[in-house]
């Protein structure tokens, strides 16, 4: 998916993380990636933020509890596989990337690439 910066970016980022977060993620029409210019990223990360915390509004300062409504990842060994994935990446995150393998627990993660 490419966004430019005609884009509404809050009605974007609801639609993205709808798609996203639907079902823990785990639909055929998921979002994996998203193609933006740099100044378009900063404007789109900001709305992602926005959205999330109106999704999921935090109860606390902890983002592990924060998230009652959010799936947890399905066995020990996905969440593993994930972690791995997250560590490995070559990206930054820019949003979220708090886990709890104790809870299955991975917060919604946005990582930012240049290509």
């Amino acid at each position: 998916m490419f966004i430019d910066e005609t884009t509404d970016f809050e009605l974007t980022a609801e639609r993205l993380l709808w798609g996203k977060l639907a079902n823990a993620g785990q639909t055929c029409l998921a979002p994996d990636y998203i193609l933006c210019s740099i100044t378009t990223e900063t404007q789109l990360l900001m709305a992602i933020q926005k959205t999330l915390v109106k999704f999921y509004p935090m109860k606390t300062g902890d983002p592990t509890n924060s998230y009652k409504d959010l799936g947890r990842i399905v066995n020990v060994s996905h969440f593993r596989r994930l972690n791995s994935a997250l560590e490995r990446s070559h990206g930054t995150v820019s949003i979220g990337g708090k886990r709890d393998e104790t809870t299955l627990f991975f917060q919604p993660t946005v990582v930012g690439m240049l290509l």
